[in-house]
């Protein structure tokens, strides 16, 4: 018999006759089948959110290496705070637990969109930010950068990434395309 018929036929039992469950011979069983039923519940329920298209989503931007700096303790605590959730470690499987809330709260695609805009958020602040600087200050901003985060920074701003012959990118040449973009940036603030 499986598990829906069981409680199918509990069920029946329970209204042709409700005193059964408080017989003193029933109790105990009555409160362990509780009990089991409480615990199965509550390790089901994040079951069935772990097999929706949010859920895989949101869990695989949480554990994104390019997301470590914005998915912190503080973020998943600020987060979860809206479905009651607090966090103390920031672990793979409390991540896991906050993706599943953020789901049961129906927080997943708004969580989703502002993750995958952050980075892009994250360069053109930086592009603002260096409007900022000296010309010196904004050189060694540039040279700071790693391959990968300067390629990005050109794509997301629009600017000219110029490549040498091995193909890698050639920051003394890139930089005078930076400048123009700060200054044409300066320019339209100014107005």
């Amino acid at each position: 018999m499986s598990l829906k018929e069981s409680m199918e036929q509990v069920t029946v039992l329970l209204d042709e006759r409700p005193a059964l469950e408080r017989r003193a011979g029933l109790t105990a069983t009555v409160t362990k089948l509780r009990k089991a039923l409480d615990d199965f519940l509550a390790k089901a329920e994040p079951e069935i959110y772990k097999d929706t298209k949010e859920y895989a989503e949101l869990s695989a931007l949480l554990t994104r290496p390019e997301y470590k700096e914005t998915v912190t303790l503080d973020w998943l605590n600020r987060h979860g705070a809206r479905a009651g959730q607090k966090f103390t470690k920031g672990t793979k499987k409390e991540k896991e637990a906050f993706a599943v809330a953020m789901v049961k709260a129906g927080h997943a695609p708004v969580l989703i969109r502002e993750l995958n805009e952050s980075p892009r958020r994250k360069m053109q602040d930086l592009l603002h930010g260096l409007t900022r600087q000296s010309k010196a200050q904004v050189e060694a901003t540039v040279k700071a950068l790693k391959p990968k985060q300067l390629e990005a920074f050109c794509a997301v701003n629009e600017i000219t990434c110029v490549r040498n012959a091995r193909g890698t990118i050639d920051r003394k040449q890139t930089l005078p395309h930076i400048f123009a973009k700060l200054g044409a940036l300066k320019e339209y603030l100014k107005l």
